[in-house]
């Protein structure tokens, strides 16, 4: 079969799927409502270490390394129901070969993360369930009820702290006083206040902003570049100026999704391939002048279907560049395309063949 053949095939195959998948939503399906996004991001955050885990076992863009891989899939293990099917068996993979001492580190470093990532609360079933029920509804963020306090609340610095307290907040809402009072005492002007919020799975801790946030996305700081900034990967960014006045409300920052559909995505097929267990495969949307920090936690990757035959595909892209990444059989390669609205991006094969070894006669 030719490479041709192949992505003609795989083109194909992708359109015929979408079109299943977009008569399959919407008429059937439940509405995402808010009620639903705590399952969702933790759906998000369960994917995200997931593949750290097997980004740091494969050495696909990050530096190979066995105990952060074990690690992370400790935590990922940590984060399934209770009852997920054969939840024990999970972490095999990644133990072989490692020491006692080696798993004794491996789960100290994955604690440290829990706490320092906020990954501390398991999805339970019914969450999961939720999860996979509506992960896919890429439009409805858009009008989906954020539950945002109301403008003459918010307005008011002691008005919205009130409000925060009454919803179950009383904790948060004494830390951000706090903070505005020794922000006060201090002389530190301006002082902000406000919420951001993302209209998307991604959690908070993702977003790139030059003030800190809480894990809930609020905040109580100064205005010391006299603007603020916040970016997320896929998200049109934000930025607010800031006059002079000794406390002010900002937002509430909304980031939104840049525009987007399951019509737009990407689909190929890379060889030798033998399985999840032998090789990976890592796409990314650049997004260069977004993400300010080293830490790959803050570098999210999209969710991509593999085959056990090698074909890869992802649905509901945003327009824009991005890099495949693919360890298989000992090599690795990158690959940079572009998505267009609306275009399933149909990649030639990969083929890694030579690179690995492989005879190339009557595989396709």
């Amino acid at each position: 079969m030719t490479a041709r053949s192949v992505k003609k095939r795989l083109r194909q195959a992708a359109c015929g799927l979408l079109a299943l998948l977009l008569s399959s939503q919407g008429w059937s399906s439940p509405a995402l409502t808010a009620e639903d996004i705590p399952s969702l991001r933790r759906d998000y955050q369960l994917y995200q270490a997931w593949s750290l885990g097997r980004n740091y076992y494969f050495g696909t863009t990050l530096k190979k390394d066995r105990i952060m891989a074990l690690a992370w899939q400790l935590i990922y293990v940590s984060l399934l129901p209770e009852r997920y099917p054969d939840k024990n068996t999970l972490l095999s993979f990644y133990q072989q070969g490692l020491s006692s001492s080696q798993y004794a580190e491996a789960k100290s470093k994955a604690a440290l993360l829990k706490e320092k990532y906020h990954l501390t609360d398991a999805l339970s079933e019914a969450q999961l369930a939720i999860a996979y029920r509506v992960r896919d509804e890429v439009n409805a963020w858009d009008k989906l009820d954020l539950g945002l306090p109301p403008q003459a609340v918010s307005a008011h610095f002691n008005h919205w702290l009130q409000w925060l307290a009454e919803r179950g907040n009383r904790a948060l809402a004494l830390v951000l006083d706090e903070q505005a009072s020794r922000l006060n005492r201090e002389k530190k002007f301006p002082i902000v206040y406000g919420q951001v919020v993302i209209r998307g799975p991604e959690p908070l801790g993702m977003v790139q902003s030059n003030i800190s946030l809480s894990p809930e996305g609020y905040f109580v700081t100064q205005a010391a570049d006299h603007s603020l900034t916040f970016a997320l990967p896929g998200y049109q960014p934000v930025v607010i100026p800031v006059d002079n006045r000794s406390i002010q409300r900002v937002g509430p920052v909304v980031l939104k999704k840049r525009s987007h559909s399951q019509g737009t995505g990407v689909v190929g097929r890379v060889l030798p391939w033998r399985g999840l267990q032998y090789g990976n495969i890592v796409l990314t949307l650049d997004e260069t002048n977004t993400i300010k920090q080293s830490d790959p936690w803050y570098h999210p990757v999209i969710p991509l279907t593999v085959t056990p035959a090698g074909e890869f595909y992802a649905t509901g892209l945003v327009p824009g560049k991005y890099h495949l990444y693919i360890t298989t059989a000992g090599v690795s390669t990158a690959i940079h395309f572009t998505a267009k609205e609306g275009e399933i991006r149909g990649l030639s094969l990969i083929d890694l063949r030579a690179r690995a070894g492989e005879s190339k006669a009557g595989k396709a």
